[in-house]
Protein backbone atom coordinates (compact mmCIF):
# COMPACT_ATOMS: atom_id res chain seq x y z
CA UNK A 1 0.00 0.00 0.00
CA UNK A 2 1.43 3.40 -0.98
CA UNK A 3 2.19 6.14 1.55
CA UNK A 4 -0.58 8.28 0.04
CA UNK A 5 -3.18 5.54 0.61
CA UNK A 6 -1.97 5.06 4.19
CA UNK A 7 -2.30 8.79 4.83
CA UNK A 8 -5.82 8.87 3.39
CA UNK A 9 -6.84 5.86 5.52
CA UNK A 10 -5.43 7.52 8.66
CA UNK A 11 -7.37 10.72 7.99
CA UNK A 12 -10.56 8.78 7.31
CA UNK A 13 -10.36 6.89 10.64
CA UNK A 14 -9.18 9.63 12.97
CA UNK A 15 -10.70 12.82 11.53
CA UNK A 16 -14.16 12.23 13.10
CA UNK A 17 -12.56 11.73 16.53
CA UNK A 18 -10.63 14.96 16.12
CA UNK A 19 -13.80 16.83 15.16
CA UNK A 20 -15.66 15.45 18.20
CA UNK A 21 -12.78 16.36 20.50
CA UNK A 22 -12.61 19.90 19.09
CA UNK A 23 -16.33 20.32 19.58
CA UNK A 24 -16.06 19.16 23.18
CA UNK A 25 -13.21 21.62 23.79
CA UNK A 26 -15.55 24.50 22.97
CA UNK A 27 -18.00 23.65 25.75
CA UNK A 28 -21.71 23.25 25.17
CA UNK A 29 -23.70 20.08 25.61
CA UNK A 30 -23.58 16.92 23.47
CA UNK A 31 -26.02 16.36 20.63
CA UNK A 32 -26.85 13.25 18.64
CA UNK A 33 -24.88 10.07 19.08
CA UNK A 34 -21.71 9.78 21.11
CA UNK A 35 -19.41 7.39 22.90
CA UNK A 36 -18.31 7.60 26.54
CA UNK A 37 -15.36 5.90 28.26
CA UNK A 38 -15.01 5.65 32.05
CA UNK A 39 -12.41 4.59 34.59
CA UNK A 40 -14.11 3.98 37.93
CA UNK A 41 -13.46 2.86 41.47
CA UNK A 42 -16.39 1.13 43.18
CA UNK A 43 -16.87 0.66 46.91
CA UNK A 44 -19.46 -1.54 48.61
CA UNK A 45 -20.29 -1.29 52.29
CA UNK A 46 -23.11 -2.55 54.46
CA UNK A 47 -24.21 -5.50 56.55
CA UNK A 48 -26.22 -8.70 56.64
CA UNK A 49 -24.71 -10.67 53.81
CA UNK A 50 -25.29 -14.42 53.93
CA UNK A 51 -24.04 -16.77 56.57
CA UNK A 52 -22.45 -19.95 55.24
CA UNK A 53 -22.08 -23.38 56.79
CA UNK A 54 -20.99 -26.79 55.48
CA UNK A 55 -18.21 -24.93 53.69
CA UNK A 56 -16.50 -27.32 51.22
CA UNK A 57 -13.71 -29.32 52.85
CA UNK A 58 -11.21 -28.39 50.13
CA UNK A 59 -11.54 -24.72 51.16
CA UNK A 60 -10.88 -25.69 54.80
CA UNK A 61 -7.89 -27.94 54.06
CA UNK A 62 -4.42 -26.52 54.63
CA UNK A 63 -1.07 -28.36 54.64
CA UNK A 64 1.05 -28.22 57.77
CA UNK A 65 3.46 -25.30 57.49
CA UNK A 66 7.03 -26.20 56.53
CA UNK A 67 8.27 -24.70 59.81
CA UNK A 68 5.68 -26.45 62.00
CA UNK A 69 6.98 -29.99 62.23
CA UNK A 70 5.69 -30.19 65.81
CA UNK A 71 2.18 -30.51 64.30
CA UNK A 72 3.21 -33.42 62.09
CA UNK A 73 4.98 -33.95 58.82
CA UNK A 74 5.19 -30.61 56.93
CA UNK A 75 2.93 -30.64 53.89
CA UNK A 76 0.44 -33.06 55.42
CA UNK A 77 -3.07 -31.72 54.68
CA UNK A 78 -5.22 -30.81 57.69
CA UNK A 79 -8.95 -30.14 57.34
CA UNK A 80 -10.21 -27.56 59.82
CA UNK A 81 -13.58 -28.10 61.50
CA UNK A 82 -16.64 -26.50 59.92
CA UNK A 83 -17.99 -23.23 61.32
CA UNK A 84 -20.86 -20.92 60.41
CA UNK A 85 -19.28 -17.76 59.04
CA UNK A 86 -20.60 -14.50 57.63
CA UNK A 87 -19.31 -12.82 54.49
CA UNK A 88 -18.54 -9.12 54.80
CA UNK A 89 -20.00 -6.80 52.17
CA UNK A 90 -17.09 -4.34 52.29
CA UNK A 91 -15.15 -4.51 49.02
CA UNK A 92 -13.68 -2.35 46.27
CA UNK A 93 -13.24 -2.66 42.52
CA UNK A 94 -11.51 -0.93 39.62
CA UNK A 95 -13.49 -0.93 36.38
CA UNK A 96 -13.41 0.24 32.79
CA UNK A 97 -16.66 1.16 31.04
CA UNK A 98 -17.73 1.95 27.52
CA UNK A 99 -21.21 3.19 26.60
CA UNK A 100 -23.07 4.54 23.62
CA UNK A 101 -25.24 7.60 24.18
CA UNK A 102 -27.84 9.72 22.43
CA UNK A 103 -28.82 13.28 23.30
CA UNK A 104 -32.45 14.33 22.82
CA UNK A 105 -35.03 16.80 24.13
CA UNK A 106 -32.43 19.56 24.31
CA UNK A 107 -30.68 18.56 27.55
CA UNK A 108 -31.38 14.87 28.12
CA UNK A 109 -28.97 12.05 27.33
CA UNK A 110 -29.79 8.35 27.34
CA UNK A 111 -26.81 6.05 27.74
CA UNK A 112 -26.21 2.30 27.78
CA UNK A 113 -23.12 0.17 27.97
CA UNK A 114 -21.08 -2.24 30.06
CA UNK A 115 -18.50 -2.12 32.83
CA UNK A 116 -15.52 -4.47 32.78
CA UNK A 117 -14.43 -5.24 36.34
CA UNK A 118 -10.64 -5.51 36.29
CA UNK A 119 -9.53 -5.90 39.92
CA UNK A 120 -11.49 -6.40 43.14
CA UNK A 121 -10.73 -7.19 46.77
CA UNK A 122 -12.51 -7.36 50.10
CA UNK A 123 -11.83 -4.39 52.37
CA UNK A 124 -12.33 -6.53 55.48
CA UNK A 125 -9.80 -9.32 55.54
CA UNK A 126 -9.16 -11.81 58.33
CA UNK A 127 -7.80 -10.34 61.57
CA UNK A 128 -4.71 -11.81 63.21
CA UNK A 129 -5.32 -13.61 66.50
CA UNK A 130 -9.10 -13.36 66.20
CA UNK A 131 -11.91 -15.88 65.92
CA UNK A 132 -15.30 -14.31 65.21
CA UNK A 133 -18.20 -14.57 62.77
CA UNK A 134 -15.94 -14.00 59.75
CA UNK A 135 -12.83 -16.01 60.79
CA UNK A 136 -12.37 -19.56 62.07
CA UNK A 137 -9.03 -20.53 63.63
CA UNK A 138 -7.74 -23.87 64.88
CA UNK A 139 -4.64 -25.45 66.42
CA UNK A 140 -6.20 -28.91 66.08
CA UNK A 141 -5.90 -29.95 69.72
CA UNK A 142 -2.26 -29.01 70.25
CA UNK A 143 -0.93 -26.35 72.57
CA UNK A 144 0.52 -23.38 70.71
CA UNK A 145 4.21 -22.57 71.05
CA UNK A 146 5.94 -19.29 70.31
CA UNK A 147 5.90 -18.67 66.56
CA UNK A 148 3.90 -21.81 65.75
CA UNK A 149 0.94 -21.63 63.42
CA UNK A 150 -2.71 -21.28 64.04
CA UNK A 151 -4.41 -22.33 60.82
CA UNK A 152 -7.35 -20.22 59.74
CA UNK A 153 -9.97 -19.76 57.05
CA UNK A 154 -12.25 -16.78 56.54
CA UNK A 155 -14.98 -15.52 54.24
CA UNK A 156 -14.78 -12.45 52.05
CA UNK A 157 -16.72 -10.93 49.16
CA UNK A 158 -15.70 -8.97 46.09
CA UNK A 159 -17.05 -7.79 42.75
CA UNK A 160 -16.89 -10.64 40.22
CA UNK A 161 -14.67 -10.17 37.19
CA UNK A 162 -17.60 -10.06 34.82
CA UNK A 163 -19.12 -7.69 32.28
CA UNK A 164 -21.80 -5.64 34.07
CA UNK A 165 -24.40 -3.97 31.82
CA UNK A 166 -25.91 -0.61 32.79
CA UNK A 167 -28.28 2.02 31.46
CA UNK A 168 -28.84 5.57 32.61
CA UNK A 169 -30.51 8.89 31.92
CA UNK A 170 -28.55 12.11 32.28
CA UNK A 171 -30.35 15.38 32.90
CA UNK A 172 -28.01 18.20 31.92
CA UNK A 173 -27.65 21.19 34.25
CA UNK A 174 -25.78 23.94 32.51
CA UNK A 175 -23.11 23.11 29.95
CA UNK A 176 -20.81 20.87 31.99
CA UNK A 177 -22.82 19.15 34.71
CA UNK A 178 -25.77 16.83 35.05
CA UNK A 179 -27.73 14.46 37.26
CA UNK A 180 -27.72 10.70 36.62
CA UNK A 181 -30.44 8.12 37.19
CA UNK A 182 -29.41 4.59 36.31
CA UNK A 183 -29.76 0.84 36.72
CA UNK A 184 -27.03 -1.82 36.60
CA UNK A 185 -26.70 -5.60 36.87
CA UNK A 186 -23.76 -6.80 38.92
CA UNK A 187 -22.40 -9.96 40.48
CA UNK A 188 -20.64 -10.62 43.77
CA UNK A 189 -18.23 -13.49 44.47
CA UNK A 190 -18.03 -15.09 47.93
CA UNK A 191 -14.65 -16.66 48.60
CA UNK A 192 -12.73 -18.50 51.31
CA UNK A 193 -9.25 -17.32 52.19
CA UNK A 194 -7.12 -19.70 54.25
CA UNK A 195 -3.61 -19.81 55.65
CA UNK A 196 -1.51 -19.44 58.79
CA UNK A 197 -1.35 -17.07 61.74
CA UNK A 198 2.38 -16.86 62.54
CA UNK A 199 4.45 -14.41 64.56
CA UNK A 200 1.61 -11.87 64.83
CA UNK A 201 0.96 -11.81 61.09
CA UNK A 202 -1.14 -13.72 58.59
CA UNK A 203 0.31 -15.83 55.80
CA UNK A 204 -2.22 -16.65 53.06
CA UNK A 205 -2.13 -20.14 51.55
CA UNK A 206 -5.02 -20.13 49.01
CA UNK A 207 -8.32 -18.64 47.87
CA UNK A 208 -11.47 -20.59 46.89
CA UNK A 209 -14.57 -19.04 45.31
CA UNK A 210 -17.59 -20.85 46.77
CA UNK A 211 -20.53 -18.78 45.52
CA UNK A 212 -21.49 -16.15 42.97
CA UNK A 213 -24.70 -14.18 43.11
CA UNK A 214 -26.19 -11.48 40.89
CA UNK A 215 -28.03 -8.42 42.12
CA UNK A 216 -29.71 -5.33 40.71
CA UNK A 217 -28.32 -1.88 41.43
CA UNK A 218 -30.47 1.23 40.95
CA UNK A 219 -28.39 4.37 41.44
CA UNK A 220 -28.32 8.16 41.26
CA UNK A 221 -25.37 10.45 40.77
CA UNK A 222 -23.95 13.54 39.15
CA UNK A 223 -21.26 14.50 36.63
CA UNK A 224 -19.08 17.58 36.36
CA UNK A 225 -17.27 18.35 33.12
CA UNK A 226 -13.65 19.51 33.18
CA UNK A 227 -13.40 20.47 29.51
CA UNK A 228 -11.90 18.75 26.48
CA UNK A 229 -14.61 16.07 26.74
CA UNK A 230 -13.44 14.95 30.19
CA UNK A 231 -15.03 15.07 33.63
CA UNK A 232 -15.61 13.39 36.97
CA UNK A 233 -18.63 11.49 38.26
CA UNK A 234 -20.05 10.12 41.49
CA UNK A 235 -22.83 7.53 41.88
CA UNK A 236 -24.48 5.92 44.89
CA UNK A 237 -26.73 2.88 44.62
CA UNK A 238 -28.51 0.35 46.80
CA UNK A 239 -28.15 -3.39 46.15
CA UNK A 240 -31.43 -5.26 45.61
CA UNK A 241 -31.16 -8.91 46.69
CA UNK A 242 -33.63 -11.72 47.03
CA UNK A 243 -34.42 -12.73 50.61
CA UNK A 244 -32.85 -16.14 50.07
CA UNK A 245 -30.99 -18.15 47.47
CA UNK A 246 -31.72 -21.81 46.82
CA UNK A 247 -28.22 -22.79 45.70
CA UNK A 248 -25.70 -23.99 46.69
CA UNK A 249 -26.61 -26.41 49.49
CA UNK A 250 -24.11 -24.94 51.96
CA UNK A 251 -25.74 -21.50 51.82
CA UNK A 252 -27.79 -20.53 54.84
CA UNK A 253 -30.72 -18.17 54.42
CA UNK A 254 -30.21 -14.49 55.10
CA UNK A 255 -30.30 -13.57 58.76
CA UNK A 256 -31.85 -10.33 57.56
CA UNK A 257 -32.28 -8.77 54.16
CA UNK A 258 -28.87 -7.43 53.04
CA UNK A 259 -28.35 -3.71 53.43
CA UNK A 260 -25.50 -2.83 51.09
CA UNK A 261 -24.66 0.48 49.42
CA UNK A 262 -22.43 0.81 46.36
CA UNK A 263 -20.52 4.04 45.67
CA UNK A 264 -18.67 4.86 42.46
CA UNK A 265 -16.06 7.53 41.77
CA UNK A 266 -14.79 7.93 38.25
CA UNK A 267 -13.30 9.83 35.36
CA UNK A 268 -14.91 9.95 31.93
CA UNK A 269 -14.16 11.00 28.39
CA UNK A 270 -16.89 11.63 25.80
CA UNK A 271 -16.64 11.62 22.03
CA UNK A 272 -19.64 13.61 20.82
CA UNK A 273 -20.68 16.65 18.83
CA UNK A 274 -21.81 19.66 20.86
CA UNK A 275 -24.43 22.37 20.53
CA UNK A 276 -24.09 25.98 21.71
Amino acid sequence: MSKLKLLMLFMLVFSPLKIYSQNNDKGGYPTGFGLEFRFTTDFATGKNLEQYYNIPAEARTIPIHKDDGWLGTPGTPVTLSDSTLEASASSYNFGLSVAGQYSFASRMIIRGGAQFNTFSRSMKGPTQGMSDNTVSESINGYGREEGSSIMYYSLGSKFSRTISPFGELELRIGERSGFLIGFAKRQRAIYVQNGYDRYNSLETYSFHTIDKKSYNLPYVGFKVGLGHGTGVLFNVGYELHRNKIDVPDFLKEFVEKPQVWDMTFGLYYVLSKTKH
